[in-house]
Formats: structure tokens, C-alpha cells, sequence
């Protein structure tokens, strides 16, 4: 067999027509994994796409190229079902017949990590790479929205063309823009067309030709002898009609008419003379006839030649005419002017909100605790538990798949996806645990007494920090002690109070070499003032048993207003009369009021779209005289808890909310820790009521200001508050946008933060407060896909049952200080953890930093580089402004070498005193380094 011919060197099939213009064609389909089904019912009609895909391929001279829909699990897929196949891929992919990646998966890029959309690209390459080129082209025709990085991103990986439809502002941008991050990487941006998207053949033409029908004239006529066949069965999602045989014919009365509106809808807002067309839909499988339909489209066209082609074929035509072409920054999160095909559905951010806060969970314990402590462990002599963590990349990118993430699918999918957050934690926590208990047998703890019994805190963050530690600590029952006493390894009293205490607890003791064994001990909950715990760490403390009795920390009912009050040094919290928070801020002598209620308002939209019945109502609360209040005070932390019922409507429709009310419990705790800057909440909610939309709110006050502010992956977005009319748009505007760790409101005075554990949505009213809404929870009716009908058997959608949601509410004192607010944000959502450990003869002193990365820089990374003899720190610039950054290593470094996004070596870098880098990069530029550490340079990590 032939291999591929790039369009560039093919001669033209209408020689003698001059003046004919080059249109590329490239045949795709669109893989949703799991969305209208379940994924082992797609994966079963993917073996049969690329079964007759590679026969065509081998039989059929005059089909030259197919993608796989720029994603390379399809290949793991298929080949899951078919290992005999796999010579084949491989043979048709490097003759160029047959192309896939460079993505892994097609995300939702707004709802997951930055991190997790470079490991996307990475592990794309990898897995393509098996088999043969990657495709240097950047294709998310698919994700609602475009992150401001992806270019940056893909600049990191050689990709200078990036190809979509969802999110760019039509009213603004033309077709085709050189699109720009903020540290000044650019690729080339080409947009699908509103009318037609990613489907512009098969909507234009191809329906018409072979079904005699337009894209969206589905009803199909018995009698055409397609040997249908359905599965009488209960479950909806098997509830369809397959085919035997497709009728197709060859319809060619409305060509001419269709190739012109074809040419002029796709020429109408370019700059180029020609244009992509992509030949393929949704799971449809490659077609014969394309290269029959090309050339009938080729006899009725006088002006333009349709040829099968590659996208990379169509990223060299735009190379030709980057110079001509205007430059626009940021994201790409506007919904559609007009058209049918580019909707952003921008509210699949709150679907399933209990996927978005899984995935940010397992974000935290894949990337920020499992991966760089067993780094640093693999420093120290330790096995790097490569596949361990490839598996668990393996369930977080697919389950970040856009539809899967994005909460589009059938209950059976997303309980699906439940089940591989759970896998993934739970090889994350292992792949952790292993790793701190190989680092706590380096620790050198000949400095603390025989009876001592040690505490390690580890800390995540690459700064020293202090922190409040809540922990459980464990005392032999023997030494029947009556409290504690904690102190430093130089002996300095720790502040510390107690808050319960378990007698006599057994506890196991796992003896690989003997029959499971116990130690009888006495477990103590504490708090703990832990200070200066190093940067990617760790800091021990020693326990010890105290004569004096204990005091416990209990809460009580508050019956007073004034009693309502907890402080600290820097804010004063109390509980407003209406029962929600008003917070004081001692530094900036400002009051933030009515912090923390809720708001209930109708939803009659579907798990893509917000919709308010025609008459709404809203339900807000607590109210006053309808909250009760539990206050508990400590040295180290008080809290304040309110609990309450919020009766709202049973469901809602497209007319009205029901009159007819269910209840939801609402129990909220607020924790103000000893010298803290902001204020912890926790949101216990019991779900029982259908279709609404229930928001906290936080008035901020700053009626001047115009924008708000938020966190996105490698970036820190302002977005304008008061939102243009689009009112007469194909899609309405979304004044909800994405954020990643925070949101906040500022002037030029000060501002106010609110940071979270796993909720990917905010709103910032255009009040007169500025309130900022966070929802917790947009329960729908889930639809059929396609029908649009409503799926009375798909009930997960509603979010019924128990919730748990955690903030932090954070003042500070301008914009220009944001960067030190996403630290903070940091300290909220990755806090230390403890362990307890015995005496221990190793190395490392006890309190230790392995990595300490200056200020204004933050930590996106530590891991094995992919070749497994060293490893990679990736860090990105939090500021909008160029600056020079410093990483501190607590090891010695044998070398260093500034790389690309893809791991591929730019420049050596200087090492300082063994253990010292510096470096400087642009306004929020990702910078990415391999190192070598003395003892384990040449030492390969299996794969």
C-alpha cells in the first residue's frame, strides 16, 4: 500500500480550470465515549467504525486519510476489543493513512485542572507515539469553552494551530485570529462556522445526497427495508433500533444549490479563499461514497475543487497567512450570536455538581500529594510507583472527557464515572501513604526522648507555612494520661487544646510477617498550632502524656444575640438577626454583611441549559426566628454553627414554580482560626425537592466595581460584571462564568474572596452589593439525547440526598495584590496532613523541606519525567507581570534543564550551591524543569 500524499504535492485534479481554489476535506468522526450511551455500548460500535475503517483504508486507493477525532483512547479502546488489529493501526498511521491525538481525551478544559489538560496532551503523545505520528494540529472541536492558556499550552507541545467552535465572541472575532496568551505565545485560531460546526459536509451535503433529507429531518420510513432490530427491554438507554443496512442513494438535484451555500456561508467572515470542511458526525463511521460525493460536488463547482486532505494539510494553508491576521487575548467563553451548531452551554458547569467537586478532589490527591511526595520518596531510595499513578491519570483524563465531566450523559455513565473517582483516590491515597511512610523512615529522630510519641506534618504547598492542625492522636492506654503536652524537637510548648478523647481504642497493626496484631491506645482529637512547616515537608512534634486534667473544647446553645460573636486578631464574625454571617475586618476597618444565605430560585432548563419558568419565584433563607445557633470558643479556633429547614417548591415547570413544598435541612458551620485571614464555612445540605437552582450569596458592598475576578487554569481572569444585551442572540449570554479555586470582587480600596473545595461557578449580580453567587446545586430533568424528550427514568440529574460544600470567605487589600489571595486560596484548599510515626533511624532531620519555590510563583507539578531517570518541576508565574523566580531543593542537584510543556530539553540551567535555580518568566508563564538529583541520576523508573 501507498502511504499519504500531503496536499501540497498532489497535483490538482482541474488543471485546466485556473482559477479553482484548493478546499481540503478531511473525513472524522466525533467519538463521544460515553454520553447517549453507556461506555461499553459505544466502545461495541467503535469496533465495528474502525473494523470497516481499516478495511476501506486497505481496499479503497481513492480514500486517502482518516482522523480519529483528535483523541488517542480511541486507539486503547478499540484495541481493547480487537488486539489483533494492532499491526494494522500501527502500518495505516505511519504511512500516514490514519491519524490520532494529540489529546488523550477531549475535555471540558473549564471544569478540571490545569495540570490535568497538560498530562491530556502528554499522555496523548505517549499513547499515540505506540503507534505512530502524532497529529501536530490543535483540534477541540468539542468542550464548551476555551481556556486563555491553550495556546500557551499547546505552544508546549510544537502545536501552533488550534481548531474549534464553542466560546469565541462572533460579534468581536473573525473566523480566523492569531490567538495569544498572556505570556505572548500565539497559535493560529481557526473557527468552525456557527451554521454548520464540525460537520459542515455532512450537514451541507452529504445527507442530502445519500438520504435526500436535511441534517435535522430524522424520521425515517419503515418500508426503506434498513433490517431494523430493537431489544425489547426496560432500560431507556437501550431503547433503539439498530440497522442492518443503510439505505443510501445518490440524490444530486439540490448539489449546486447546497455547494454554493456551503462556499458562501464558510467564505463569508474569512479572510482566507478557502476553508476546512470536515466530512463526519457524531459516531458516524467513515463513508465509502465520500470521495464519489467529492467528485460529483467537483462536476456542478467551477470555482473550488474538493479534495480529501489532512488538518495538518489545512494548518499549513493558515501558516501561509499568519501575517495578515488580527491578534486577540483571552478565553473563549461566549455564547453564540448566531447559527445552529456553536452553542456554548455554558450551565454544564453546575450539572452534576458532585462530579465537578470529585474531579477537583482527585486533582488534590493525584497531583498535589500522591505525585510529589513519592518523588521525593524515590529521592530517598524509594520505588516510584509509576503504574500505580499511570492508572489512576488513565480514570482522571477519562472521566474528564466533556460530556463525561460536563454531566451531559445517562445515569449509568456518570455512576460510572463515580466509580473511577473512587479508583483513582483511592490508588492516589495508597500511592501517597506509601510515600510519606518511606519518608518518615528517613527522619532522623534520635533527638526525642524513648517515651515520646512523634507527630509528622507534611505539607503540600511550596512555602512554609502555619497552620491549625485538627488531628487524632493516639496514646498507649497504659500511660493513662490525664492530657497532653506538645512540643517541638527543641523542647518549645506548642499551643494545643483538646476536644475529645476515645478510650481504650484497639487499634490494628499490619504485620506482614506475622498475624495481624493491635495496640490498645487511648485516641485524643486535637487542635494544634503547627508554625513554620516547610515548604513540601515536613515538621515533627513530639507527645507526651500530662499530669494536669484536660479541658475540652464543647459547643453550646446560644440564646443572645451578643453571644453570637467569635474573633480573632485580625476579623470579628457574628450571626446577623436573619441568621446569616456578618464579618468585620479589623485590618481594614470594613464590614461585610448578610454573608452566607441561600437563595432558591425554579429551574426549567436541562443539564446543558439554565432556565427560569416564566413565573418564578425566589426562596431565601435562614430567616429570622427560623435558625437556631451552636457557638463553641476556643484558644485556637471557635466556630459558630447554624442549622435550619429552607422549605422551597417540590419542582418546578416552564410556567411556575408547584405550590406544594418539601424541606431542605441546612446546617452551616463557620471555623475562624487563631490568626487566620479568612473565615472556613461548611455547607451540610439535604436535597429533597426537584428541578431548582440553590446559590449562596455574598454581598461584597463594592458598588463601584466593574469586574470581577477569578482563577482559571495558569491564569487570573478580570470578567465585566455588567453584562451586554443578548437578547436577540441564537443563545442568550452566560453573566455565570467558570472559576477554579476562587472568585472575588474588589475596588480600589480593598476586596473580598471566596474560595472553594470543588465548585466550578460563580456569579457576580449587577447589584448594588456586587453579591457574588456561588451555586451549590442546579438539579434538572434529564433528557433522551437527540429526542430532547423527558427521561422519566433518569433521576440522578436531580441531586437529591446529602451535600457537603466548603468555602472560605477572604478579605484583602486590592487587585493588585490577587496573587498572594491565590495562595491563600492554596492554603484552604490543600492542607497539611498528619501522620504518626515511631522512632525512626534515618537521615533527614525532622523538620525538612525537599522544595521551596519564591514568591510569585505557584507549584502546578512534581513528577517522574516520561523517561523515568530524573524528574520534572513545573511551576507557573501567578503574576501579571514578568518576574524572577527561585527554587530551593532540599537535595543535591546533579543538573538541570529548562523544557518544554512536552518535556523536550531548550537550555541547562545553573545550579547554585548544589540546590538553587533561578529562572525568569513572563506574566503567568508556565516554566517547566527537569532535574537530576545526585543519587538517583541515570537510576530509570519502569513504566
Amino acid at each position: 500500500m501507498t502511504g499519504y500524499t500531503k496536499l501540497s504535492e498532489r497535483q490538482s485534479v482541474a488543471q485546466h480550470v485556473k482559477e479553482r481554489v484548493i478546499v481540503p476535506v478531511v473525513s472524522s468522526t466525533h467519538y463521544d465515549r460515553e454520553w447517549r450511551f453507556s461506555f461499553q455500548q459505544t466502545r461495541s460500535q467503535l469496533r465495528d467504525l474502525i473494523d470497516h475503517l481499516l478495511d476501506l483504508l486497505d481496499t479503497q486507493p481513492d480514500f486517502p486519510h482518516y482522523q480519529l477525532d483528535g483523541q488517542s483512547i480511541i486507539l486503547e479502546d478499540y484495541l481493547g476489543l480487537r488486539r489483533d488489529r494492532e499491526n494494522d493501526i500501527k502500518r495505516l498511521m505511519q504511512q500516514g493513512k490514519l491519524s490520532a491525538g494529540p489529546w488523550y481525551t477531549l475535555p471540558d478544559m473549564n471544569c478540571v485542572g490545569g495540570e490535568s489538560i497538560i498530562r491530556n496532551l502528554l499522555i496523548g503523545k505517549r499513547v499515540t507515539q505506540r503507534f505512530g505520528p502524532v497529529m501536530q494540529a490543535g483540534y477541540t472541536a468539542t468542550g464548551f469553552g476555551q481556556i486563555s492558556q491553550l495556546p500557551q499550552i499547546y505552544a508546549g507541545f510544537g502545536i501552533d494551530t488550534a481548531f474549534f467552535y464553542r466560546g469565541p465572541d462572533r460579534s468581536k472575532l473573525p473566523k480566523e485570529f492569531l490567538w495569544e496568551s498572556p505570556d505572548g505565545s500565539r497559535v493560529i485560531a481557526y473557527t468552525f462556522t456557527p451554521e454548520f460546526g464540525r460537520l459542515n459536509l455532512f450537514f451541507c451535503i452529504t445527507r442530502h445526497v445519500l438520504f435526500d433529507q436535511a441534517f435535522y429531518e430524522r424520521e425515517q420510513k419503515w418500508n426503506l427495508e434498513e433490517g431494523p432490530f430493537r431489544l425489547d427491554d426496560d432500560r431507556t438507554r437501550w431503547d433503539l433500533y439498530y440497522l442492518a443496512r443503510n439505505y443510501e442513494g445518490l440524490h444530486t438535484e439540490e448539489l449546486v444549490e447546497n455547494v454554493r451555500k456551503l462556499i458562501d456561508t464558510e467564505t463569508c467572515h474569512s479572510s482566507l479563499d478557502t476553508f476546512l470542511v470536515m466530512d463526519g458526525s457524531d459516531s458516524t463511521e467513515a463513508q465509502p461514497k465520500t470521495p464519489a460525493i467529492l467528485e460529483e460536488m467537483n462536476k456542478v463547482c467551477t470555482t473550488h475543487e474538493f479534495v480529501q486532505a489532512t488538518l495538518e494539510d489545512f494548518a499549513d494553508i493558515l501558516r501561509k497567512q499568519k501575517q495578515k491576521l488580527p491578534v486577540f487575548r483571552g478565553e473563549m467563553h461566549t455564547a453564540a450570536k448566531h447559527g445552529i451548531q456553536a452553542n456554548l452551554y455554558g450551565d454544564t458547569l453546575t450539572a452534576r455538581i458532585d462530579l465537578k467537586s470529585a474531579n477537583a478532589q482527585a486533582e488534590r490527591k493525584l497531583i498535589h500529594w500522591a505525585e510529589p511526595f513519592a518523588a521525593f520518596a524515590w529521592c530517598m531510595g524509594a520505588e516510584y510507583p509509576r503504574r500505580m499513578l499511570d492508572e489512576a491519570w488513565s480514570y482522571l483524563l477519562q472521566n474528564q472527557c466533556h460530556d463525561s465531566i460536563g454531566g451531559c450523559g445517562q445515569d449509568i455513565v456518570h455512576r460510572q464515572m463515580n466509580y473511577k473517582y473512587s479508583e483513582l483516590m483511592e490508588i492516589a491515597d495508597e500511592a501517597t501513604r506509601i510515600s510519606l511512610y518511606e519518608l518518615a523512615t528517613c527522619i532522623n529522630t534520635d533527638s526525642f526522648a524513648g517515651e515520646d510519641m512523634l507527630i509528622t506534618v507534611f505539607n503540600p504547598q511550596p512555602r512554609a507555612m502555619d497552620a491549625i492542625i485538627e488531628a487524632k492522636i493516639d496514646i498507649p492506654s497504659e500511660k493513662a494520661a490525664k492530657s497532653l503536652r506538645i512540643a517541638t524537637p527543641e523542647g518549645a510548648l506548642v499551643p494545643h487544646e483538646s476536644l475529645a478523647v476515645q478510650l481504650g481504642k484497639q487499634v490494628l497493626i499490619h504485620r506482614p510477617k506475622d498475624a495481624p496484631g493491635m495496640y490498645c491506645m487511648d485516641r485524643w482529637r486535637v487542635r494544634f498550632h503547627a508554625k513554620g512547616i516547610p515548604g513540601c515537608g515536613w515538621s515533627v512534634f513530639k507527645v507526651a502524656a500530662a499530669d494536669g486534667p484536660a479541658s475540652f473544647v464543647e459547643a453550646a446553645l446560644a440564646d443572645a444575640a451578643p453571644e453570637c460573636v467569635i474573633e480573632n486578631e485580625y476579623m470579628r464574625l457574628s450571626v446577623s438577626p436573619n441568621g446569616a454571617f456578618n464579618l468585620y475586618d479589623k485590618e481594614r476597618d470594613l464590614a461585610f454583611l448578610e454573608l452566607g444565605g441561600l437563595a432558591d430560585r425554579g429551574e426549567a432548563g436541562n443539564v446543558y441549559s439554565h432556565a427560569r419558568p416564566e413565573n418564578d419565584c425566589t426562596v431565601q433563607g435562614p430567616n429570622a426566628g427560623d435558625f437556631s445557633v451552636l457557638i463553641s470558643k476556643g484558644a485556637l479556633a471557635s466556630t459558630l454553627c447554624i442549622q435550619y429547614v429552607l422549605f422551597v417548591p417540590e419542582t418546578s415547570g416552564i410556567a411556575a414554580r408547584a405550590s406544594e413544598t418539601v424541606p431542605i435541612s441546612v446546617r452551616v458551620t463557620a471555623t475562624l482560626h487563631a490568626s487566620s485571614r479568612y473565615v472556613e464555612l461548611k455547607y451540610e445540605i439535604n436535597n429533597e425537592a426537584h428541578n431548582h437552582q440553590l446559590r449562596v450569596m455574598f454581598p461584597t458592598g463594592f458598588t463601584a466595581a466593574k469586574e470581577s475576578i477569578a482563577d482559571m487554569p495558569f491564569d487570573i481572569l478580570k470578567r465585566a460584571i455588567q453584562q451586554e444585551d443578548t437578547s436577540d442572540w441564537f443563545e442568550r449570554g452566560y453573566p455565570n462564568h467558570p472559576m477554579r479555586h476562587f472568585c472575588a470582587v474588589a475596588d480600589e480600596r480593598a476586596g473580598l474572596a471566596v474560595a472553594t473545595r470543588g465548585l466550578s461557578e460563580y456569579e457576580v449580580l449587577d447589584d448594588h452589593e456586587r453579591t457574588i453567587a456561588i451555586t451549590l446545586l442546579r438539579c434538572v430533568q434529564a433528557e433522551t439525547p437527540k429526542l430532547k424528550e423527558p427521561d422519566e427514568s433518569q433521576l440522578d440529574s436531580q441531586m437529591l440526598g446529602a451535600h457537603v460544600f466548603e468555602f472560605a470567605i477572604i478579605p484583602f487589600d486590592s487587585p493588585d495584590t490577587i496573587s498572594d489571595i491565590y495562595e491563600i486560596a492554596q492554603q484552604f484548599v490543600l492542607p497539611p496532613r498528619m501522620a504518626q510515626i515511631g522512632k525512626q533511624r534515618g537521615a533527614l532531620p525532622p523538620r525538612h523541606s525537599f522544595l521551596t519555590i519564591s514568591k510569585p510563583f505557584a507549584l502546578s507539578a512534581i513528577k517522574a519525567n516520561e523517561q523515568g531517570n530524573a524528574l520534572i518541576v513545573r511551576v507557573w508565574n501567578v503574576s501579571p507581570s514578568r518576574a524572577e523566580g527561585e527554587l530551593r531543593f532540599g537535595i543535591e542537584l546533579a543538573e538541570a534543564w529548562r523544557t518544554s510543556l512536552s518535556e523536550e530539553r531548550s537550555e541547562a540551567m545553573q545550579i547554585e550551591d548544589g540546590k538553587v535555580i533561578r529562572f525568569c518568566a513572563n506574566p503567568h508563564e508556565i516554566v517547566t524543569m527537569e532535574v537530576w538529583p545526585v543519587h538517583h541520576a541515570g537510576k530509570e523508573i519502569a513504566r
